[in-house]
């Protein structure tokens, strides 16, 4: 019983983890993408 609660921990942690690793490499990735979005936007309306 106690194996099974905290295997459940530990779940629950390592999802929180990468929920939080997600977030922040979104946070990170997204300024340097958007750019260059924004300018394949223009030179293709251009």
């Amino acid at each position: 019983m106690i194996m099974l609660f905290s295997l459940l921990i530990l779940i629950k942690t390592t999802h929180l983890i990468t929920f939080i690793f997600k977030q922040l490499l979104f946070i990170f990735i997204v300024p340097f993408i958007y750019p260059y979005k924004k300018e394949a936007r223009q030179r293709i309306v251009g």
